[in-house]
């Protein structure tokens, strides 16, 4: 019972790639907001607070990604096996990869005003619609589907430099906390 329900899980290793998609692209979008904000910050706090600040960012980015793998493993586990799990990794890398690009889409568009229901409910569908035959397209097509792998494979690698940044700044906010 316990292996068959063990089954639906998708593999460690595609975990892994898609988890290395994930923190490329969480962050990266961190990353860039700390040194968009950082002229302002270097005016108001030490050297100290700057490396908390950014201690506390990439803390929190690891919660993130690791948020976001989880709710795409539960994904694989729940959907039928041919349309999430079968082939996770480069379906879910193509899933981060286009809601990374949706989402620096609606940060560029949006203003301080909240928009309407309708547009993002476009926004929505379009996502959709766009995951859904880049899905079918790489699963079609073998070369696509091989290409999304090497890149997924190659910013995985990334991991290993994030990996000590995450322990790192670990450290610090527990020692903040203590």
């Amino acid at each position: 019972m316990m292996k068959k329900l063990f089954g639906r899980f998708p593999a460690r290793n595609e975990i892994s790639m898609v988890f290395g998609v994930v923190v490329f692209a969480v962050y990266a979008w961190s990353i860039k907001m700390y040194f968009y904000e950082f002229p302002a910050f270097i005016l108001m706090y030490g050297v100290w607070e700057l490396f908390s600040i950014f201690a506390y960012m990439m803390t929190f980015a690891l919660v993130e990604s690791v948020l976001v793998t989880s709710l795409l493993v539960l994904l694989g586990f729940l959907l039928p096996a041919g349309w999430y799990r079968e082939g996770f990794s480069y379906k879910g890398s193509l899933t981060i990869a286009l809601a990374a690009g949706f989402s620096i889409y609606l940060q560029k568009t949006l203003t301080m005003d909240f928009p309407s229901y309708r547009y993002l409910l476009t926004v929505v569908v379009t996502y959709l619609l766009v995951l859904t035959s880049m899905i079918y397209a790489a699963s079609r097509f073998e070369h696509l589907r091989k290409l999304i792998l090497f890149l997924a494979d190659r910013i995985s690698i990334i991991l290993y430099l994030y990996l000590p940044i995450n322990f790192i700044s670990l450290l610090v906010v527990i020692f903040r906390i203590l």
